[in-house]
């Protein structure tokens, strides 16, 4: 939609700035400055679509060559603090086509600076873009027929620039009007023109590609920060205004009058209440409807997201003997009611109320068409993340998905891509997960606690790696689980009608019977891993290493287990080291090349990454296998890898002592 910008400022030589340079830049020229010495070539620029000079009448000529015009204010300018120059950008509708805003800024520019004596330097920029706009420089002194003159105080008046702002806003809106066009644009402040909004702040082209690769930034914090307050703002003016038209409603209904009688305000009375009564009737028929309307698949935004409910209203928590309905035989659907707060908001309370962190971590991850991935992270409160429901839903309607991990190790494991019979399994087991998330169709996720505090991340990976191979499911020990609530964007699901919300179907909260026994064999394969495997950051490879494939001794039963858990443990490594990684993409690339370099196999490696990674974006997208195969192919054809491979291949043929290589670990 069009809206209104137009900024304005000085080109001044007390800022170490030339107007030179400023002209060469918006015009993507090169311009050599005779005063200064200095070239500024801006040739590469490509988003100038057009450009032109506009002359005051009897200018002469020579002003019309931008290089001319500006190194020649640059030797007029003597004073190391001179003013050199005035600069505007404003911004064009983008309902106009290139032409009509070419034509709307002559007309402008002619009625308010060059009818008074200024010459007007235009630049227009991205016209076929979302963000077209022009720059414009302008001349401070008067022109004669020798050129430049005395400087124009006049032209410094405040007032002259708020009667711009006021001109433009008019040509702007008559240029709409005459293409027929509704929309419209105020040269006001949102306070003036009575808008209870935030003004927003403005990005720039830099801060705008930063925040489109998932680089953070104060500026880009503070915009989506504005946002979300304007999204609430426009939640609460929304149930003001509908509190509003309830109450004219009523009122109109009731119409009670100073002269009614009594007996006129009794039958009146008597008429509303069946009335409202009626609304009433309707109203719980339409909400009696919508309890039998949703699944497990297709349930609405507005329902909802737990499966059941206790006698308090509450996300139902089964404790007991009985059976949760979800895992029940004839469970074909969840049934779901309306309640009277946001579904999402209440799924939302309920996941972080279970899992009990002091702050989270929240990640936003789309893949663009373009193949690139977007990612956004919220380091927020349980309280942040439920004032952010409104933008987190937004977000999520744009095709992001919306993921969760506390900031702090809290003792829990995540595991993907249960079915409900290998939950029953689990609980049979004596593990109950602390939550149960259904993220599509007849797939869960579950979030154990292995305790009350935090535990040691090897323990926690090899505990994830114990209950992913019993249990046949993908492991997360300190990644990002899902946010109940929230619709689950994968490429696979999206030739389907509705994409799946991911609902929160039992909130635990305890650590399970079974989980010290868990923590002791994980503690033990832990110990016995890095006791066998003499795993240490300066050592090399591990004992061992016997033949073509690498074998290591007990518990690993095969070469798959061992690069399984020896990719844990470099990952581990490097999150006591640098922390969190930021670009998994580039820490699996590490933990492969450690992993070639080692002497395993192109398959062993492929298989640990399937289940180690912490790319829980390629995952979710269901494209995890393309980009498994090809982040190993590539490594296996890094020039250093094929010749340490080929040198361990030497060794095993003449029965030599391995040779023991560090390995250097860095970002």
């Amino acid at each position: 939609m069009a809206i209104y910008s137009f900024n304005a400022g000085i080109v001044k030589r007390s800022s170490g700035q030339f107007v030179t340079a400023a002209a060469a830049y918006r015009a993507g020229e090169r311009i050599h400055d005779e005063t200064s010495g200095l070239t500024h070539d801006y040739r590469k620029k490509h988003d100038v679509d057009a450009k032109e000079i506009l002359l005051p009448e009897g200018a002469p000529e020579w002003m019309r060559d931008r290089a001319t015009l500006w190194t020649t204010v640059e030797r007029v300018e003597k004073r190391c603090d001179a003013q050199l120059a005035r600069k505007l950008t404003l911004a064009v509708p983008v309902e106009l086509s290139p032409a009509q805003n070419q034509q709307l800024v002559r007309g402008f520019l002619h009625e308010a600076c060059v009818s008074k004596g200024m010459v007007a330097d235009v630049c227009y920029h991205a016209l076929d873009s979302h963000n077209p706009h022009v720059h414009v420089l302008l001349t401070l002194r008067r022109i004669d027929e020798n050129g430049f003159a005395g400087k124009e105080r006049a032209w410094n008046n405040k007032a002259m620039l708020e009667g711009w702002r006021e001109q433009w806003q008019e040509h702007t809106n008559r240029m709409l009007e005459l293409h027929g066009i509704h929309e419209r644009i105020d040269h006001r402040t949102l306070k003036e023109q009575g808008i209870e909004r935030i003004a927003q702040v403005h990005l720039g082209p830099n801060v705008a590609a930063m925040r489109d690769k998932g680089i953070a930034s104060d500026r880009a914090d503070l915009y989506a920060h504005i946002e979300e307050q304007n999204e609430e703002l426009s939640h609460l003016v929304e149930q003001r205004d509908a509190l509003d038209r309830e109450i004219e409603e009523l009122e109109a209904l009731y119409n009670l009058g100073e002269d009614d009688t009594e007996t006129s305000e009794t039958t009146e009375s008597t008429e509303t209440k069946g009335a409202t009564d009626a609304v009433t009737a309707t109203s719980t028929a339409n909400t009696a409807t919508a309890n039998t309307e949703g699944d497990a698949d297709g349930i609405s935004q507005e329902k909802a997201v737990f499966a059941d409910e206790d006698s308090n209203g509450n996300g139902m928590v089964i404790g007991g003997d009985q059976p949760h309905p979800l895992f029940a035989d004839d469970s074909a659907a969840i049934k779901v009611a309306v309640s009277p707060v946001d579904a999402t908001t209440q799924a939302v309370q309920g996941q972080l109320s279970t899992i009990g962190a002091e702050r989270y971590e929240v990640m936003l991850t789309r893949r663009r068409e373009d193949g690139k991935t977007e990612r956004q992270m919220r380091r927020w409160n349980a309280d942040d993340i439920t004032r952010s429901v409104p933008w987190l839903k937004r977000m999520n309607a744009q095709g992001y998905d919306v993921m969760l991990r506390p900031e702090k190790n809290q003792g829990y494991v995540v595991l993907n891509q249960l079915t409900k019979q290998k939950v029953e399994r689990m609980r049979a087991d004596g593990l109950d997960p602390a939550l149960v998330l259904n993220t599509h169709q007849s797939r869960y996720q579950v979030w154990v606690k292995l305790a009350d505090h935090a535990i040691p991340q090897g323990e926690a990976l090899a505990a994830a790696q114990i209950m992913a191979k019993t249990y046949q499911c993908d492991s997360h020990s300190w990644q990002y689980g899902r946010l109940a609530g929230f619709t689950n964007h994968r490429t696979w699901r999206r030739e389907e009608e509705q994409a799946p919300f991911v609902l929160l179907i039992e909130t635990d909260g305890q650590v399970p019977v079974s989980a010290p026994q868990l923590r002791e064999d994980a503690q033990q394969r832990a110990h016995s891993y890095q006791s066998t495997g003499d795993l240490d950051v300066t050592q090399g490879l591990p004992k061992g290493l016997q033949g073509r494939l690498l074998e290591i001794d007990q518990p690993f039963k095969s070469e798959r287990d061992a690069a399984e858990y020896e990719f844990m443990f470099w990952y581990h490594k490097y999150f006591e080291r640098f922390g969190k990684p930021r670009d998994t993409s580039r820490t699996d690339w590490k933990m492969c090349h450690i992993l070639a370099m080692r002497g395993f196999s192109e398959n062993a490696i492929k298989a640990a990454m399937r289940h180690q990674s912490p790319d829980e974006f390629q995952k979710t997208m269901g494209t995890f296998d393309q980009y498994v195969h090809r982040m190993v192919a590539r490594v296996m054809r890094q020039p250093e890898v094929i010749a340490r491979r080929e040198q361990l291949l030497q060794d095993r043929k003449q029965g030599r002592e391995l040779e023991r290589t560090g390995i250097e670990l860095d970002r």
